[in-house]
């Protein structure tokens, strides 16, 4: 992200640039979940309400 975001800078962000303690506190925040997926229900849409010419370029 900061190669991307940050491309305009002399010099590049990197974590290390960060105020002590900064990222301790950061990675305290992180919270790890996990859930189990039992079923994926979908839909299929491909702009049946929209125009001609929008149907044929999601096609």
């Amino acid at each position: 992200m900061t190669g991307k975001n940050g491309s305009s800078r002399a010099e590049l962000w990197a974590v290390e640039d960060a105020l002590p303690g900064i990222v301790a506190a950061q990675k305290r925040g992180i919270v790890r979940i996990e859930i189990a997926i039992e079923t994926i229900d979908g839909k299929w849409k491909v702009s049946q309400n929209r125009p001609l010419a929008d149907r044929q370029g999601v096609a």
